[in-house]
C-alpha cells in the first residue's frame, strides 16, 4: 500500500468516527464517497448553509481536503521551468458599467482556459479573452443590504476559494454590507451564500475602518480550515491583502500571502508545507516600497520560486507601472517593467489561452472611468 493510499484510508476511518460522533449513528453506506462536490459544495458556517447542517458540511469539506492532500502527495511532480518572453500586448477593452475595484482569474467552467472575474461596486462580471477582444460571459449583482457607512472612494475585495473542490468566488464592495459567494453553474453565476466582512483570503475576512478606504487589522477573523500560511500577519491598518498557492522546485506545496499597508509597503510571506520558511526568492519574507493596491503572487516561469508582481502607489488614475520581480542567478531582480498612462486596477496570473502556462494580465483604466483595457505581459 502506498503512503497516499494509507493516508486516504486513515482519513476515511476518521470521517466515519466523526460522523458517528456528530450524528450519533453509524455512517451511511459509501462513506468516503461524499456527494459530488460540483453539484453540492460544502457551505462554510455563515455562508448560507442551514445551521443544523454546519457539522456535516464541515465534515465533508475537511474530508475532501484531506483526500485532495493525500492524492497531491501521491502525485507530486516538480514544476517544469518555461522560458518567458516579456512583451506587452493589448487584448481589448470593455465597458463594465461601473468602476473596476478588483480582478481575479479562475477556470470556472473547467475547459482548460481561465476566465477573468471583475468586481465593480455593484456586480461581478465574468470575462473571457478569446484571443482578440474581451467578451463578457456573465454578470450577477452583488445583492445585499447597503452599509451603515460608506467610504468616499469605493473599495472592493475578491477571493477565489478552491478548498471545496468547486471554485467559489467571494466578493464584496463597500456599497454592500456583507460578502457574497458565487459559483459558475449552468452557464452563469449563482449565489450560494453570504458572510460577514471583506474577503482577504479563503477563510479570512476583515472590515474597513468606518468611513475610510482602508482596513482595520484588528477586525480580521479566520474560519477553521483556513489554508496554511493564514492568518496573515496583518498591520493595524492596510489597503489590501491576499493569499496564493504554488509549489517549490521539488513539487511541495507553498502558501503565499501578502498585505499592502497604508504606507504603501507590500509585505510578502511564503511558507512551506511544514510551516517553515521557503527557499530564496521574491516571495520569501520580503518588503517592497511604494506599491499600489493591486499586486499578484504567481510562479510565472514555473521554476518553483514564485514571482511578485507590483504596481505603483499613487492617486487613482495616475500614471502607473507594473513590475515583475523574479529570482535569477540566486538574486531577486527586476525581470520586467511596463509603464501605463492610467491606473492599474487589477493584476491576475492564470492560463487564459489554454497553453498550460500562466499569463500575466493587467486591467488599466482612468480614474472614475468604467471602460477598462486589458493587457497581457508575457508570451
Amino acid at each position: 500500500m502506498t503512503r497516499g493510499a494509507a493516508i486516504a484510508g486513515a482519513v476515511l476511518l476518521a470521517a466515519a468516527a466523526a460522523w458517528t460522533g456528530a450524528a450519533g449513528a453509524a455512517p451511511p453506506p459509501g462513506v468516503g464517497a461524499p456527494p459530488p462536490r460540483a453539484s453540492a459544495p460544502a457551505q462554510r458556517p455563515g455562508a448560507g448553509a442551514p445551521a443544523g447542517d454546519d457539522g456535516l458540511a464541515n465534515l465533508w469539506r475537511d474530508l475532501a481536503d484531506a483526500i485532495d492532500r493525500a492524492v497531491a502527495e501521491r502525485t507530486r511532480r516538480p514544476p517544469v521551468p518555461v522560458a518567458v518572453t516579456w512583451r506587452e500586448r493589448k487584448v481589448g477593452s470593455i465597458d463594465l458599467g461601473a468602476p473596476l475595484l478588483a480582478l481575479a482569474a479562475a477556470d470556472l467552467d473547467a475547459d482548460g482556459r481561465a476566465e477573468l472575474v471583475a468586481l465593480t461596486d455593484r456586480e461581478l462580471v465574468v470575462l473571457a479573452l478569446p484571443g482578440k477582444g474581451v467578451v463578457a460571459r456573465g454578470r450577477a449583482p452583488l445583492g445585499g443590504e447597503p452599509p451603515a457607512i460608506r467610504p468616499r472612494d469605493p473599495v472592493g475585495q475578491l477571493v477565489v476559494d478552491r478548498r471545496g473542490g468547486e471554485v467559489v468566488l467571494w466578493a464584496r464592495s463597500s456599497e454592500v454590507a456583507d460578502a457574497v459567494g458565487m459559483v459558475w453553474r449552468e452557464g452563469g453565476l449563482q449565489v450560494i451564500g453570504r458572510q460577514a466582512g471583506f474577503p482577504l483570503c479563503p477563510g479570512g475576512a476583515a472590515e474597513l475602518v468606518p468611513g475610510r478606504n482602508y482596513f482595520d487589522g484588528t477586525t480580521a477573523a479566520w474560519q477553521a480550515g483556513a489554508p496554511p500560511g493564514a492568518p496573515l500577519e496583518l498591520p493595524a491598518t492596510f489597503f489590501s491583502a491576499g493569499c496564493r498557492s504554488a509549489v517549490d522546485p521539488a513539487g511541495r506545496p507553498l502558501s503565499l500571502s501578502a498585505v499592502v499597508d497604508v504606507d504603501r509597503v507590500l509585505q510578502v510571506r511564503c511558507r512551506g508545507e511544514a510551516g517553515g520558511a521557503c527557499g530564496p526568492g521574491p516571495a520569501q519574507d520580503r518588503v517592497y516600497q511604494g506599491v499600489g493596491v493591486a499586486f499578484e503572487l504567481a510562479d510565472i516561469d514555473s521554476d518553483g520560486h514564485p514571482e511578485v508582481v507590483t504596481t505603483r502607489g499613487g492617486a487613482p488614475g495616475d500614471l502607473d507601472r507594473v513590475t515583475v520581480w523574479s529570482l535569477k542567478g540566486g538574486s531577486v531582480v527586476k525581470a520586467f517593467a511596463r509603464d501605463f498612462h492610467a491606473g492599474v486596477a487589477g493584476v491576475a496570473a492564470a492560463d487564459v489561452d489554454g497553453d498550460r502556462d500562466l499569463d500575466l494580465v493587467v486591467a488599466v483604466r482612468f480614474a472614475g472611468s468604467t471602460n477598462v483595457s486589458f493587457w497581457t505581459l508575457n508570451a
